[in-house]
């Protein structure tokens, strides 16, 4: 590990602060602590003094934004922040108005004194540029009441696009060179090794970019909604039902809502619409508007789920894709020695899907891309629940997925121009250890990604016996189904 974070700075941060981060709200476990290290900060050849906090582990490394900002006042890099007890600003392309105490050492006798201090790691609301970012950071008052925001140092990186290492434990910037990674070495260094399964992949051509453990069956969660939206879709095309049709929600609907696995309070009875149940399963993950979408187009959600794995085989999806319900909640088997299932996949077989979805129906992106959509037949605001829609220019979707068993997950889709035209990035991310290790990976992979499609970088191989092209990929499906009806 010390040769990799000579290299990267980012080697263990995701591993070691998923064990105490939850998906929502403050972050915190009992006996965490941020204990302050003064560290050497050198910046195109010259050196400065940074405020370090390293929160319960060794290198699980936040840098002062305040100092940083001006020891790269002046170079291509610069930026000004103001940080506030509720809110971070930063501009970039212009000179830090400095406020007092930057590049100042934290008091040696606090630091004798093996002081802690007490920061909540949280999405404090910060803008940068005028645009807003989801960001877990530590902010308070550091000295006489002026607040700092410290900030992961790797996405520091990744905001600023500049290369940042380590070496010997002090932190270099070239402000000469843009970020990357070397997929390699992070998979030697087991980078990947903290989610069970990756896959990188160009959705315009069928490429695979890059891949871990991508045949491993593993529980999908949320993604699944995918397939859901997949058969509405179809029964939208087909005619069998209407975007702005009235649903009603049913007994079996409103008791989810009202459980723990609840996202919008909805009443038996309740007059709603396809179109409203979409955007609630798909930006706010609604299980309860899944299951209504279910049971609408299908009569049932039973039924429904054999439409779902009926469209699976025609996929060509392998034999681990199982769906149990429409919203990839946890289900039991009604044996008496009952079993907890849930909708499993492979990262291989969601990208099938997912770029068999983008080829069909395209204007999901159109949904999945927004950051936020009313309800009003619910009463309800829809919010996004991929940070990358926020963190990552030019994210188009698609979906969350979070269970105890599945653990974190995260598709996501990128719109890239290059040379030859326009490609749609896909990272699949499945049984990341926290919401935040499964944003930051899948952020690593579409930044990798760009660097391929924009920069000629080397990937792997694809499979020629496969379809390659979302057009290659439609018409395999329509020869299967040719096939099986003759």
């Amino acid at each position: 590990m010390n040769r990799f974070r000579r290299l990267l700075c980012f080697s263990l941060i995701p591993l070691v602060i998923c064990a105490w981060l939850i998906p929502q709200g403050v972050v915190r476990a009992q006996g965490e602590q941020e204990a302050p290290e003064n560290g050497q900060l050198h910046v195109n050849g010259r050196t400065y003094t940074v405020k370090l906090l390293n929160v319960t582990y060794t290198n699980n490394t936040y840098v002062s934004l305040r100092d940083m900002a001006a020891a790269l006042s002046g170079t291509e890099k610069q930026f000004d922040v103001s940080v506030s007890k509720s809110e971070i600003i930063i501009n970039t392309g212009i000179p830090y108005g400095a406020r007092g105490g930057e590049n100042e050492p934290f008091d040696e006798e606090v630091m004798e004194a093996d002081f802690t201090y007490n920061f909540n790691l949280k999405t404090t609301p910060m803008f940068m540029d005028d645009v807003e970012l989801k960001r877990f950071t530590l902010v308070g008052s550091v000295t006489d009441g002026v607040y700092d925001c410290f900030i992961n140092v790797p996405e520091l990186a990744l905001m600023l696009d500049t290369k940042m290492t380590f070496d010997n434990d002090e932190l270099y910037v070239d402000t000469s060179e843009e970020f990357s990674v070397n997929m390699d070495e992070l998979e030697e260094d087991e980078f990947f090794m903290a989610s069970r399964s990756c896959l990188l992949a160009d959705a315009t051509t069928g490429e695979i970019l890059y891949e871990y453990e991508p045949d491993r069956t593993v529980l999908i969660a949320s993604t699944s909604k995918l397939m859901t939206y997949l058969l509405v879709m179809d029964a939208i095309s087909e005619g069998k039902i209407g975007m702005y049709d009235t649903v009603y929600i049913s007994d079996a609907v409103s008791r989810l809502s009202y459980g723990e696995d609840g996202v919008v309070r909805l009443d038996t009875d309740l007059e709603t619409n396809v179109n409203e149940l979409i955007k609630g399963m798909l930006l706010a993950s609604s299980n309860e508007c899944a299951m209504a979408l279910a049971e609408y187009v299908a009569g049932t959600e039973t039924e429904f789920v054999k439409l779902m794995n009926a469209k699976a085989e025609s996929l060509g999806l392998s034999e681990s894709t199982r769906f149990y319900n429409s919203n990839g909640l946890p289900t039991y088997t009604d044996d008496v020695v009952t079993a907890k299932v849930q909708n499993r996949s492979t990262a291989n077989d969601m990208f099938t899907l997912v770029k068999y979805l983008l080829a069909v129906y395209p204007q999901v992106t159109e949904i999945t891309s927004m950051k936020e959509a009313s309800l009003p037949s619910m009463g309800f605001l829809a919010r996004n629940t991929n940070p990358l829609i926020y963190n990552v220019k030019g994210t188009i979707g698609l979906k969350t997925g979070t269970t105890n068993g599945a653990m974190c997950c995260l598709i996501s889709a990128k719109d890239v121009t290059c040379g030859d035209g326009d490609h749609i990035l896909v990272s699949l991310v499945f049984g990341a250890e926290s919401n935040v290790l499964r944003s930051f990976v899948s952020e690593i992979l579409l930044d990798y990604g760009t660097d391929v499609l924009t920069k000629g970088r080397t990937f792997s191989p694809k499979d020629s016996t496969k379809p390659q092209t979302a057009e290659e990929l439609v018409q395999a499906v329509l020869k299967t189904a040719d096939r099986k009806l003759n």
